[in-house]
This record gives C-alpha cells, structure tokens and sequence, in this order.
C-alpha cells in the first residue's frame, strides 16, 4: 500500500513507515550525494525513499509523474543554487498541476539563504527546510503525516517564520550517516562514487553562498562549527562498502 502505516501507542497514533520522494535536477548526470545521505536518514527511521533526478527540462515531466506516483505524504527538493532553482520550481509547479496535494518542502544552501522568498513567491511550496537537513527532514515527514503543528520543527521554515534552531549536526549522528546508493556510476567505465568526508567549508570567500550560509548557521546556533569532520571510521567503513 502507498498509504501510511501506522500504529498506535498509549492511545497516541505514531507513524510507522511512509513513502517519501526525494528530487533533485542533476545536469551532468552526476551522483546526488545530498539526497542519498536524507534517503539513509529516512531508511533508518523506518522510511521508504525514492531518489528521482532529472537532467533538465526535457525529461522533467517523466519526473514529476514519477513523483506523484509514489503516493508520497511528502516530496522533497533540492534547490542548492540559483541555477538549480529554476528546475526545481518547475517541478514543484508540474507536480501540484498533476493533482499532488501532500507536503513539498525543499533544502540546499539556496533554499535556506532565500527561504522567504521562496516561500512568498512560489504557493505551491510549503516549506524550506534549513541548512543541514536529514533528521529534520525525518520529523517534518512525522508530524506531516501525524497531523502535527509544523510551525516549531527545529530546522524547518514555513509560512509563519523559522521554527525551533537547527540542531548542531555533531549531535544529531548525522555525520555517521552513510549514503544510499542504489547503484555506482561509471567513470570512464571504472565505477565511481563520490565521497565527503567533512561538512561545511573552511573558505571564507566573499564571492561564495557557503560563507553567507555558515554565517547564518552560527547565527542561529552560536556553538555551532563552520566545518565538522565525520569520524574515519565511518570513512572507512563507506570505503569498504563502495569496494565490496
């Protein structure tokens, strides 16, 4: 079933398992490493991901009726720039045209940097969710399918404002996250993966949105690090898996 399963604990519904879209245009064709970091952070909260990418205009409408045929309570959106936008909002806009009537949030260092503009210009939007996102993606997905207020989510923005601050991502495990894949690419007929092994960067570039980006992260979390080193085992572990 495409429906939510759910159960019930001390007479409080609790979701259990549902369908979540994860879109992302990719032009070159290249690995979405974003999107299969939140598709490991749904599987291990017991959540069905599906990664759709799309190169662009020409095949945006396969993805959108892709989209709207997981019967998904939520899509998600990566919009990590200005030029990524502007597929991205084209999805968003087909997919409501297709009759979807769930949550569409979106994320990235564009979508977080202009969060409100996003949200009044684009109706068919309705939520951004802030810098880095895979366990606040999970409890939007939970109160969206629980019913739950949306306006205090850590992490999450909509059209009341920000909610509660971002979590520091040293706390929330998510650097141990380990990418979904479902298969390699190719490169030069070897198969490739991308790999990282820190979040965040060291530049403090004038030119670049990631300066912009972490000096709003510190803002709204004070402690929180421009940049975090993921332990080496989890380093290694991903290596030995993507070797095997």
């Amino acid at each position: 079933s495409k429906e939510p399963v759910v159960s019930s604990i001390g007479g409080e519904t609790m979701t259990t398992s549902v369908n979540v879209g994860l879109v992302a245009s990719m032009p070159d064709g290249s690995e979405p490493l974003g999107l299969e970091i939140l598709a490991a952070s749904l599987r291990e909260s017991g959540h069905q991901p599906t990664i759709i990418t799309f190169r662009g205009v020409g095949d945006l409408e396969l993805a959108a009726q892709q989209a709207v045929s997981l019967g998904a309570p939520v899509i998600g959106v990566a919009i990590p720039s200005g030029i990524a936008a502007l597929d991205a909002l084209a999805f968003i806009l087909r997919v409501r045209r297709l009759g979807f009537r769930g949550h569409i949030t979106c994320g990235g260092a564009f979508a977080t940097l202009c969060r409100s503009r996003l949200l009044e210009t684009t109706p068919a939007l309705d939520s951004v969710i802030r810098h880095h996102g895979a366990h606040a993606l999970v409890d939007l997905v939970e109160a969206v399918v629980d019913g739950r207020d949306l306006s205090k989510l850590q992490g999450v923005t909509n059209r009341e404002g920000d909610g509660e601050p971002t979590r520091p991502i040293d706390i929330t495990g998510e650097l141990d996250l380990l990418p979904e894949r479902e298969e390699l690419g190719r490169f030069a007929g070897v198969p490739a993966a991308k790999m990282s092994a820190v979040r965040g960067c060291w530049g403090r570039c004038d030119y670049c949105g990631l300066r912009a980006l972490r000096k709003e992260h510190q803002h709204e979390m004070p402690r929180a690090k421009g940049i975090q080193r993921r332990p080496i085992e989890s380093v290694a572990d991903e290596m030995a898996r993507l070797y095997h």
